[in-house]
């Protein structure tokens, strides 16, 4: 131990004599704690904020005088793109990879600290510069543009939307679709600040609308579609209707309030009911008396300027049922409607049920459900005394009681017929009061043959061929006379039916029988004859005002009535004069007398 504190003591001298101190601080000149930095990093191309499509190359160059380059970075947003040792590099930037919008570039390079240290030296000690640049990256497609309003203004629809923020923006297109029309490109704008629009062809109805927006490029299909914007204003439409005591319609429609787009209203009906108007305001129209019989169903369309109006009467129209005058029932297809006079009752076939309704309060007093084999074809017949009643279903002929349709009793075809085998498209034709029941029916070598059976006795008493269709076929109240499309034959004394000449085809299938008494009747032009019919001896004879399409006799009031074009005549049968002149909303109308009422389908009126 006194050994080694003898060799510190003698090292001591020796140790203070190598260290060369000054207080002054000379011997560290050659040490700059704080040396000038300069330093030059170019970017090729150089501006503050670099719009950036696609692909591009950054070129770029270090220079930092009286410093050696150790190394370069190349960041995005924080994130390395590249890195090296040169003083000048390339460098391929695929902005494909980044995001729409801006970023920061920075390129950032290190080299000695130029300090003369020994730790600058050795490289131990760096200085780091560096410089960043603002890029915009801006790839297709553009950005999409949302329309935000649309509302009428001053007489046309205006639309606004969001400007495009697109450096590269081309155009703007704003395209059009209506209900149950095509794809209409409206306008195409290519100022940027442009953002609104006015349709000058809209009156109305579901419509919608969007934008794309398309930029500067070679590729045709460097555009974006922006979300649809639909908008509905209703289309002018009937509101009121009225009939005054002289049955004049007046009709009542809104307007529209896009007046600078408007050109003109048409309301119409297949009745040849018919309104125009160029005067936006003019919603109020009175029609002379439209006729009776029918509900109407107009169309009403508003059109605006320049558009292909046979286009747009059939996607723009708005339709609306205007009821007819009189008193509404039913509805109820007169083809299948049968008059019984003596018990006051009407009865109707509808899905799949027979109906019985009392003709004076039209209310249905008993029901019978059936299934109609050929409902095509009459399944039900009344005899003109309103006593018997009959029914086929499938190939089953039911009588019926008149009053409740209970079954009284039923009778196949084939027993009827006094044949076996299959009968289809079976009808009831008729029934006369002495119970003669007159069936129309197809056999299974498809001929069309009339037979007339006496139910009473269950016999066939005629089968008469006809290829006529539809069959066309009554009988007489008497049922000793039928007629069988174009051929009128009589019953004889011998039981045998003979064939009447008693004019050409057009007068026997205009041919009636008289529901109370034994005449035919026929008409010649304007001249309506009444026949005896076993004489043939003429009974009776009135003049018409023209020559009537169809006509016939209301049992209950003894009246003649018939059609001609859209007018229903009324006589009275014993004097020839004429009671009722009325005119009818169209030509073909179903028309019939009950009583002291004239009944359509579905409305009647007062005789």
């Amino acid at each position: 131990m006194k050994q080694r504190i003898l060799l510190l003591v003698l090292a001591l001298p020796f140790l203070f004599f190598s260290c060369d101190y000054s207080p002054s601080g000379e011997h560290y000149e050659e040490i700059n704690p704080k040396p000038a930095v300069l330093a030059d990093l170019t970017l090729h191309p150089d501006k503050d904020t670099l719009y950036v499509r696609g692909l591009i190359l950054f070129d770029f160059s270090i220079s930092l005088p009286g410093r050696a380059l150790r190394m370069y970075q190349l960041k995005l947003d924080g994130t390395l793109l590249t890195e090296g040792y040169k003083d000048a590099d390339t460098h391929a930037f695929i902005s494909g990879n980044y995001g729409n919008g801006f970023h920061t570039l920075q390129l950032s390079a290190q080299g000695n600290s130029g300090t003369g240290s020994l730790a600058d030296k050795v490289g131990a000690e760096v200085l780091e510069v560096y410089r960043t640049w603002t890029i915009y990256i801006e790839n297709g497609p553009p950005a999409a543009v949302a329309i935000t309003k649309v509302e009428p203004e001053n007489g046309t629809l205006r639309l606004e939307w969001q400007q495009s923020s697109w450096r590269t923006f081309a155009k703007y297109e704003l395209y059009r679709i209506r209900l149950g029309g095509p794809l209409e490109l409206m306008a195409s704008i290519s100022d940027v600040k442009q953002t609104s629009w006015r349709d000058t062809t809209y009156i109305g109805g579901l419509v919608s609308y969007w934008i794309t927006v398309s930029e500067l490029q070679d590729s045709y299909d460097k555009y974006t579609t922006g979300p649809t914007y639909t908008y509905h204003y209703p289309l002018p439409t009937i509101v009121q209707q009225s009939y005054d005591a002289a049955h004049r319609l007046t009709v009542a429609f809104t307007t529209t309030p896009f007046y600078k787009n408007f050109e003109s209203y048409a309301l119409t009906s297949p009745q040849g009911l018919s309104y125009l108007s160029e005067v936006q305001t003019d919603t109020v129209v009175t029609f002379e008396d439209p006729g009776f019989g029918t509900d109407f169903a107009f169309r009403l369309v508003a059109y605006p300027k320049k558009v292909n109006k046979e286009y747009y009467y059939n996607t723009h129209s708005t339709y609306n049922k205007v009821a007819g005058y009189g008193t509404a029932w039913g509805p109820q297809p007169l083809a299948s409607l049968w008059v019984n006079t003596q018990e006051n009752l009407f009865y109707t076939g509808k899905d799949n049920w027979l109906e019985v309704t009392d003709a004076s309060t039209l209310q249905v007093k008993h029901k019978r459900r059936t299934s109609f084999h050929t409902p095509e074809f009459p399944h039900l017949t009344v005899s003109a005394n309103g006593q018997h009643v009959y029914a086929i279903e499938n190939d089953t002929v039911y009588k019926l009681d008149p009053r409740t349709l209970e079954s009284i009793a039923i009778y196949r075809i084939q027993a009827l017929l006094s044949a076996d085998g299959f009968y289809g498209n079976i009808s009831l034709e008729g029934c006369s009061n002495t119970n003669r029941l007159v069936i129309g029916a197809k056999t299974s070598s498809y001929r069309d043959s009339i037979y007339v059976v006496d139910m009473h006795q269950k016999k066939l008493l005629k089968q008469q061929h006809s290829a006529a269709y539809p069959r066309e076929t009554t009988i007489s109240p008497d049922g000793k006379a039928l007629r069988i499309y174009d051929a009128y034959l009589v019953e004889q004394g011998n039981g045998n039916w003979q064939k009447q000449a008693i004019g050409d085809t057009e007068t026997t299938l205009r041919l009636i029988f008289h529901p109370d008494k034994p005449w035919y009747g026929i008409q010649t032009d304007t001249r309506l004859e009444f026949y005896a019919i076993h004489s043939g001896a003429l009974q009776t004879a009135i003049a018409t005002e023209v020559k009537l399409n169809r006509f016939s006799i209301d049992a209950a009031s003894g009246f003649l009535y018939g059609t001609a074009e859209n007018t229903l005549y009324v006589y009275n049968l014993e004097t020839g004069r004429l009671v009722r002149k009325q005119k009818l909303a169209q030509n073909g109308i179903d028309i019939f007398l009950f009583k002291d009422k004239i009944f359509s389908s579905d409305r009647y009126i007062p005789l």
